[in-house]
């Protein structure tokens, strides 16, 4: 939307500047009714052509940039796939705004044992989890302190088998301006094995 208002006000401008001050010219330089339609039709015709050329180039450079925007994109969210697939820690984005889970790593599947696309589409999943001893407290922290960083949160799933699993989450916020959109990180990492040999 910027680019083209860009490009718009620039041939607005160009326009403008090119009718009154060649209109000028010939008024001061022709003073013979025939020469000047004739002049009229050729500056015309060359505005025309100049515009275009101007058009072109500037919808190129726009082009181009949002070419290589796009392509950074691409490589940072490659990135941060990659880091989200090997990364050995419960990883998920949650948007504070569209109150959507956007990305979670394969670990997260692995400790709260759902798939990703279960716990995507249906993030009371993970709550479902948690031991009745700490249900309400990690409730009130995942829904009403979103936007808080918070570090060493420790917390229990308990599974319908009975199995105890115990996790040490570290919550970042960040708020992108640009977007207008705040995201919240819980980062835990699946310490079982380690309480269970206290």
């Amino acid at each position: 939307m910027k680019a083209a208002l860009r490009v718009s006000l620039l041939y607005l401008l160009l326009g403008v500047l090119w009718i009154y001050f060649s209109d000028y010219a010939l008024s001061i330089f022709n003073h013979d009714s025939e020469r000047i339609r004739m002049a009229q039709s050729y500056k015309g015709w060359f505005y025309v052509a100049i515009s275009s050329i101007l058009i072109f180039l500037l919808l190129k450079r726009e082009l181009d940039s949002q070419y290589r925007t796009l392509k950074e994109k691409k490589k940072a969210d490659f990135l941060y796939q990659s880091i989200l697939q090997e990364i050995q820690d419960s990883v998920i984005v949650f948007n504070t705004s569209t109150w959507k889970v956007e990305m979670i790593s394969h670990q997260t599947a692995k400790f709260f044992e759902h798939s990703r696309e279960s716990i995507i589409r249906e993030p009371n999943r993970l709550v479902e989890r948690l031991h009745p001893e700490d249900h309400e407290r990690m409730l009130n922290i995942w829904t009403n302190r979103l936007t808080e960083n918070i570090a060493g949160i420790l917390y229990r799933l308990k599974f319908p088998d009975g199995r105890i699993k115990w996790g040490l989450e570290n919550r970042l916020y960040f708020f992108d301006y640009e977007e207008n959109e705040g995201r919240a990180i819980a980062v835990t990492t699946d310490i079982t094995d380690y309480i269970e040999k206290q």
